[in-house]
């Protein structure tokens, strides 16, 4: 491996952790706030602060997947 392929390698690692970061916050919030709306949509009424914490709790694992997939896939598509 060469000196400069590594130095991209290096790049294309980094890029793409940034760019989940920047996008988990905004991806965890929207996906957060539509299982919170169709959790109240399906019971009628508002939920627990349990079910809401609960809801908080798979929705940073599952926007964590999406962002860190995207941020992959990106960054494959555009640096290489």
């Amino acid at each position: 491996m060469s000196a400069s392929s590594s130095a991209s390698l290096v790049w294309f690692w980094i890029t793409t952790w940034l760019l989940a970061i920047l996008l988990y916050f905004p991806v965890h919030r929207l996906i957060w706030v539509m299982r919170v709306r169709r959790l109240e949509a399906r019971t009628g009424d508002k939920p627990t602060d349990e079910e809401i914490e609960a809801l908080r709790v798979k929705t940073r694992i599952v926007a964590g997947l999406i962002v860190l997939t995207f941020a992959y896939l990106f960054n494959h598509v555009v640096l290489r």
